[in-house]
């Protein structure tokens, strides 16, 4: 059995002040050549930005530009469409980055499908023998810089993709045989924006706008705002590289809807400073829940993972069975695939975080934290029991929510660092909650 644990390599250059975070925190076994984060530069601003997606009815759209030719749609408009029950607030997500770094965001449920079959006769169903892992959900990378007039430049590239988790019918056995949620070979909707653009200091900006083909009575519309943080200096300074420096993490759980009204009309600085209090009353009322606390004590440029995980074994690959060197017929239950290879995926929450130095007296902390379930089994295969139709080839579901972003921090308080999304119990994307990601370092 071959098990590849969760994995983070981090490099620090010797000639520049840059660090590079080179793979997610577990390896991939179905994909075979998978792009690595790249973090360059040495700017030394830390910005933020807040990305949202609304979505507005076309009628609604088309009447307001109809009635207002000459004007572009404001997040003001919007904002009142929202509040009036016309638009609903679909995604949000915040993120702390150094400037010309490149930071991560990624709410996906992880799903593994058959790619190729071969047909096994009549009376049975074809047998995959080839497996896909593919995400579905929200992916943001960006990568935003300071330009010489004083704005934000924004270079990011915005995904939302969807499935349809039964998938389209291929074999007429399989069609009449078939549960409901059997995994065959699904359809993906993939809404995906490329974004490059000037944005002023904290004002919200429309910077993409995407009518729905596959969901044809509503436009996408993708605001965002930035800014540059505006944390005070260290009141105290590590002596030396061996001194101690504690760093907390908490992750809440908010309702969106709430944090969205509380703080998308004030600057994102207010938002970062204040959303530590409110989300602390929001946990002592019942209203919002921890669903991560870690801390750990470390030296300047020491790695620091801290893990509360279950290792998922399963198998990748499934082979048809042998008796006494004789393939058995593929219509019974005795001709059920075996399974051959198997890897090993960790579930829960791992956080792994650097201080690589002070810079413009603030502490330089890169993190990655990953928070990852198993969402149950999707069925790839079935064979015939008698009068039933039962599975032998199951692959596991995973929802993953995942981080990776440089950022720096003063001492003392807790500072949001970013908002991310989440899953509701079904395994769908929770457009209802969000998750707060809050750091300290003492």
């Amino acid at each position: 059995m071959k098990i590849k644990q969760s994995n983070i390599l981090w490099a620090i250059g010797l000639g520049i002040a840059g660090l590079t975070l080179n793979a997610w925190s577990q390896e991939n076994p179905f994909i075979k050549d998978t792009t690595k984060p790249v973090i360059q530069g040495d700017q030394r601003e830390n910005l933020l930005i807040l990305i949202e997606h609304i979505l507005v009815p076309n009628a609604l759209l088309d009447q307001w530009e109809q009635d207002h030719k000459k004007e572009t749609i404001s997040r003001a408009i919007a904002g009142q469409w929202l509040k009036d029950g016309k638009a609903r607030l679909v995604h949000s997500s915040l993120q702390t980055s150094l400037g010309r770094e490149r930071v991560s965001n990624r709410s996906l449920k992880e799903l593994i499908f058959p790619t190729e079959f071969t047909q096994m006769g009549e009376g049975a169903w074809p047998r995959p023998h080839d497996f896909e892992s593919r995400g579905a959900g929200y992916s943001e990378d960006v990568v935003l810089s300071i330009n010489k007039k004083g704005k934000v430049v924004i270079q990011s590239v915005l995904e939302c993709s969807s499935s349809k988790s039964s998938g389209r019918p291929f074999d007429a056995l399989v069609d009449k045989t078939r549960k409901a949620d059997d995994l065959l070979i699904p359809d993906f909707s993939v809404d995906r924006m490329d974004v490059c653009c000037e944005s002023p200091l904290n004002e919200s900006l429309l910077v993409g706008r995407l009518r729905l083909g596959h969901e044809s009575e509503r436009t996408r519309l993708i605001f965002v705002k930035t800014d540059v943080v505006q944390d005070g200096p260290l009141k105290q300074k590590p002596s030396s590289k061996k001194e101690a420096i504690r760093l907390d993490c908490k992750v809440v759980k908010v309702s969106h809807k709430a944090w969205s009204e509380q703080f998308s009309r004030k600057g994102l600085n207010h938002m970062r400073q204040q959303s530590w209090e409110w989300a602390q009353a929001g946990v002592l009322s019942g209203k919002a829940s921890v669903v991560f606390d870690g801390s750990s004590v470390m030296r300047l440029k020491e790695i620091v993972r801290i893990e509360d995980v279950k290792e998922v074994v399963y198998a990748t690959k499934y082979v048809p069975r042998e008796l006494e060197g004789k393939a058995i017929a593929a219509r019974t239950l005795e001709s059920a695939l075996a399974p051959a290879d198997f890897e090993t995926k960790k579930c829960g929450h791992t956080l792994e975080f650097m201080i690589s130095g002070i810079e413009n007296d603030m502490l330089d902390v890169a993190c990655a934290l990953d928070l990852v379930s198993h969402h149950g089994d999707t069925v790839s295969h079935r064979v015939k029991d008698g009068e039933h139709w039962v599975p032998d080839v199951t692959m596991p579901q995973f929802l993953s929510t995942r981080l990776m972003t440089r950022f720096r921090i003063g001492f003392g308080q807790y500072s949001l660092v970013s908002v991310m999304g989440g899953f509701n119990e079904d395994g769908r994307l929770n457009d209802m909650e969000r998750l707060l990601v809050f750091v300290k370092v003492q």
